[in-house]
């Protein structure tokens, strides 16, 4: 019975990996949604230490008692049994009774998180469903809605239109529209980050040759600033004129991408960096170190301490969800 439960229980953690594979294409998670999910995830690790445990412990009590059963036949003929053996053997029953009561407690943990873990998946089974039955009755009210749209008078909605809403009124809606999306999406971004931390597993292995090629557009990204630097003044009116402006430049974008908080989707400049940093923060804090030393060949030391404290102040903020640079 012991060896049952813990078959059992080493296997839940793949039996649960249907549910964890529909929570990378859910939308709109919620918060209960993703508390779920912590839990199940706690419960699966533990359970996995647990039925190891009772597996191992499950092995060692049959060895034994197999053991046991074997020297009990070869003494079984004998008329008598010497003190030393008696004892031995006594000694032997106690073992195996205490192996027996560590065996059944293992198991009996064990089968407690199988059933906590069936219990949160059941919550965010539940979860799910009413986030993919409240998509669906979001899409058919835009379904109805388009409907309903499509047979009003094209000329009387122009007409309320113009009257009703000047240009200024229609940007200031536009900019308050965008400022909700932008913040629906970064509370969206802290969730999923805080969700990978919390089980890293969630998220597919990246590969030696996804790396490379992320980190080989950083570099392009880093030479093409590299060459900005060397080629002040001779821009034109399409880049800096002066060293300080092409710092300023540089900095901005670094900002941009360094601030996790505000902007949900930067510059594509802004994107690459931000991934290369959840890859491996170090290398590329070491990449913009090198940049740096680079843009101020030629300058005084100490000229733009200033500028390279912004500087060195961006690149960690900008790695920061990696590990420490």
């Amino acid at each position: 019975f012991s060896n049952s439960v813990a078959r059992c229980a080493v296997n839940v953690p793949s039996d649960l990996v249907p549910l964890l594979e529909k929570i990378k294409t859910a939308q709109g998670m919620t918060r209960p949604a993703v508390n779920a999910t912590r839990e199940l995830m706690r419960c699966t690790e533990i359970i996995s230490e647990r039925g190891l445990k009772a597996a191992e412990l499950s092995n060692r009590l049959l060895q034994q008692s197999q053991a046991l059963a074997d020297t009990l036949r070869s003494v079984s003929k004998a008329t008598e049994l010497s003190n030393f053996a008696c004892r031995t053997m006594a000694s032997t029953y106690r073992g195996l009774a205490g192996l027996a009561r560590d065996t059944a407690d293992a198991s009996a943990a064990a089968a407690v998180m199988v059933g906590d873990a069936q219990q949160h998946a059941q919550t965010l089974k539940g979860h799910l469903d009413k986030l993919k039955d409240k998509a669906k009755d979001e899409e058919e009210e835009e379904k109805e809605k388009e409907t309903k749209d499509g047979t009003e008078d094209k000329e009387t909605a122009d007409a309320s239109d113009e009257s009703n809403e000047t240009p200024e009124d229609q940007a200031a809606s536009n900019r308050r529209l965008l400022l909700k999306l932008n913040g629906e999406v970064l509370e969206l971004q802290r969730e999923m980050r805080s969700l990978i931390l919390t089980n890293p597993s969630l998220m597919p292995e990246v590969d030696i040759k996804q790396k490379e090629r992320v980190f080989c557009l950083v570099h392009d990204l880093l030479e093409e600033i590299k060459w900005t630097f060397n080629m002040l003044g001779l821009h034109g009116d399409n880049g800096p004129a002066s060293w300080d402006e092409a710092m300023k430049d540089t900095l901005n974008m670094l900002r941009a991408a360094a601030d996790w908080d505000t902007f949900a989707s930067p510059s594509l400049a802004g994107r690459i960096l931000r991934v290369a940093a959840l890859l491996d923060g170090n290398m590329l804090a070491k990449m913009l170190k090198e940049t740096l030393s680079s843009c101020l060949e030629g300058r005084q030391p100490g000229e733009h301490l200033k500028e390279e404290k912004h500087f060195a102040e961006t690149v960690k903020a900008l790695c920061r969800h990696s590990s420490e640079v």
